[in-house]
Formats: C-alpha cells, structure tokens, sequence
C-alpha cells in the first residue's frame, strides 16, 4: 500500500473514531460541539487545510471536555508536546479540562486519558 493510500485510510480511521466518540457522548447526555478538519481554500486537495487543536467540545451538567480523538497504535505517537499544549489551551479558554481519547487498534475499546496522564 502507498503512502498517500495508508494516510487516506488512517485520515478515515480517524473521522470514523471522532463520530463514534460524539454519539457515545450524546447517548450519555452530553451537549457537543464537533470540530472536523475543515480546508481553507475553495478546491482545496487537502493538503492546506486548517486542523483544529482539538476534536470535540462537550458539556453535561457544568462540567466541560475538550477532547483530542486518536486511533494510534500508541497514545501519543501523534500527539506531541506542542498539540497538547494547544489543547491545553484551548480548554482553558473554554474553562474546560482536556483529555486524550485513545482508541487503539486492539479492539479493547475506548481509553481516556486526563491531562494529568500525559507526559511532561
């Protein structure tokens, strides 16, 4: 498989896990905001597209998640100290906490790990 088809096929792997991660949450009673890559330019090859530091936003009950959705075969194989610095502060501005939902390939299901899991 080439490249440009493995990043293809992970870029759907993804946006299927954020989906998923979004129904779970409005099955749970939570308000949500979903936050998709978007591109920046009319017919654009979404090479210049503009990502978000974050996937989804979700309330319930006064408390708020800023969540960053990854289907890695390890956590934090792509995201790195600057992303979650970003999300860090995209949850501060939103007066939320962030979490890395972690949705690995071993069919084990869903982990969320909190901000204080992460590494220094």
């Amino acid at each position: 498989m080439s490249a440009s088809a493995r990043g293809r096929r992970n870029r759907r792997t993804g946006q299927g896990r954020e989906r998923e991660w979004m129904k779970r949450l409005l099955r749970e009673g939570w308000e949500v905001a979903f936050r998709p890559a978007y591109c920046v330019k009319e017919g654009c090859d979404h090479v210049t597209c503009l990502k978000q530091p974050f996937d989804i936003l979700a309330c319930k009950g006064g408390e708020i998640v800023v969540d960053e959705v990854k289907s890695t075969k390890t956590p934090f194989a792509t995201f790195g100290p600057a992303r979650r610095e970003a999300v860090r502060e995209a949850a501060r501005r939103a007066g939320g906490r962030p979490r890395l939902v972690w949705w690995p390939t071993d069919r084990k299901g869903v982990r969320i790990i909190e901000e204080e899991d992460w590494p220094k």
